[in-house]
């Protein structure tokens, strides 16, 4: 499992509320993620959040559930 702890994640604001972004593409924990999110049909719910790929593939999204 992925440690998203240690990605540095991005504040952003977008058409359906807060999120955070990162696209820490050196960080190993980031690559773990995303090869999860790649054998999971790009969308994944992990320890209260919504994570999600962008479509450039390179881009994760993340955003607390319920919120």
């Amino acid at each position: 499992m992925f440690k998203s702890d240690f990605i540095e994640w991005t504040h952003k604001v977008g058409s359906r509320g807060p999120y955070e972004r990162s696209s820490d593409t050196d960080n190993p924990e980031f690559q773990k993620l995303l090869e999860m999110l790649k054998a999971n049909n790009n969308t994944l719910t992990h320890e209260g959040y919504y994570y999600w790929l962008f479509s450039d593939g390179e881009m994760i999204g993340r955003k607390q559930k319920g919120k």
